[in-house]
């Protein structure tokens, strides 16, 4: 199954949810479901592919499903008071996204694909019925909900706040588990600009900068660095 999105882009059903074989089951939301909790899931739960630069859901809108993330990256973003759409968050991999509609009627943020991505589309009533069944759902749910915070507090005390310089590093540390980034959860500039609340100009120079001086190494969609140099600099 095909269907288009408001980009004209291709979304494509892979299949159904199956947990046991979930690449990120023991970070993803269902996966602490019981047996017949699974078999509602699979019953239930579609695997989608979204294409790069595609819109899962826009802010405000009504909605039936909240997604969890296979692979891929995704970038959530707010308007804010003067009508521009800043970016509050970027999701990864065992991340779910929507919980919000748990509680209310609509999205409070607008979904943007920023590579190839495969999420499960959960439906909300599926969710609400397990959860009054299943303790240990409940208690991912809200394990999820929290890790949403956590998300948006790192946004909003560590990559608001410093020098671009700073913010760079912290993103960049953000996003490695050594002394690399994943080439996987490559950022635009632009959207790194969006990320961190400064112009483009400012993102490019500060990186430009950052390489000349022997920080930071660009290569093929990801880059190298010192990893201690770069927590020191996002210390300052």
């Amino acid at each position: 199954m095909d269907c288009r999105t408001d980009h004209g882009r291709s979304i494509k059903r892979i299949g159904a949810a199956e947990c046991v074989h979930c690449p990120v089951r023991e970070r993803g939301l269902l996966g602490q479901a019981d047996a017949n909790g699974m078999m509602a899931i699979r019953a239930n739960v579609d695997i989608l592919r979204f294409p790069v630069r595609t819109r899962i859901y826009a802010e405000k809108s009504a909605g039936e499903y909240v997604y969890s993330i296979r692979s891929g990256l995704v970038k959530l973003e707010q308007q804010s008071g003067d009508g521009r759409a800043r970016i509050v968050r970027l999701a990864t991999p065992g991340t779910t996204l929507g919980l919000e509609l748990l509680f209310g009627a609509s999205y409070r943020h607008t979904a943007l694909v920023l590579h190839s991505t495969d999420l499960c589309r959960i439906p909300v009533r599926l969710l609400r019925t397990l959860r009054d069944d299943q303790k240990e759902l409940c208690d991912s749910v809200l394990r999820h909900m929290q890790q949403n915070i956590d998300a948006a507090d790192f946004e909003i005390t560590q990559l608001s706040t410093g020098t671009a310089q700073a913010r760079i590093a912290r993103l960049l540390l953000h996003l490695s588990a050594d002394n690399a980034t994943d080439a996987r959860q490559w950022i635009m500039r632009e959207d790194i600009a969006g990320l961190l609340g400064v112009t483009l100009e400012t993102v490019s120079r500060t990186i430009s900068d950052m390489k000349r001086r022997g920080l930071i190494t660009e290569e093929q969609h990801h880059f190298v660095f010192d990893r201690p140099e770069l927590e020191r600099i996002a210390n300052c």
